[in-house]
């Protein structure tokens, strides 16, 4: 997989801040670490992604070798996707997607209505959009 469509695909999701600290790139959520990529020590990209208990063995059984227990985070929660090994561009990004979900059902309910809040749905937007429009034409009128 591409790791610039990665990084992209990550940052898009909703509340996300990245923090680089030398090799290390840590997506947060609400300052809690959800993703973190590097590059290991063969040069390889790896991702390590945080999994529910029954996920964690499923990833590790059906990729042996390209999905193994995370040697930087704790092996019990997190998985290290080894991006170079030609892993299925869909499974990573849904093991990303399980990842940002388990982070973000552990938030408060105020904490995602401020998420909410930040990103206006599709008919706030357009009600912007359509304000905001109206708005010019009655001030091009005015002069």
């Amino acid at each position: 997989m591409d790791t610039e469509k990665l990084d992209k695909y990550i940052k898009s999701k909703r509340g996300v801040n990245v923090r680089r600290l030398g090799i290390y790139t840590r997506y947060l959520l609400n300052d809690r670490m959800f993703a973190m990529s590097y590059c290991s020590v063969n040069g390889g990209r790896v991702l390590a992604l945080k999994a529910a208990a029954a996920e964690l063995e499923n990833y590790r059984r059906e990729y042996a070798g390209k999905v193994i227990p995370s040697k930087e985070l704790e092996p019990l929660h997190w998985n290290d996707f080894l991006i170079d090994e030609n892993i299925p561009d869909e499974i990573i990004l849904r093991a990303v997607d399980e990842s940002y979900e388990i982070f973000f059902g552990e938030l408060s309910a105020h904490a995602k209505k401020a998420f909410d809040e930040m990103t206006p749905s599709y008919k706030k937007a357009i009600k912007n959009f359509d304000l905001a429009k109206v708005m010019r034409q009655s001030g091009e009128r005015r002069e």
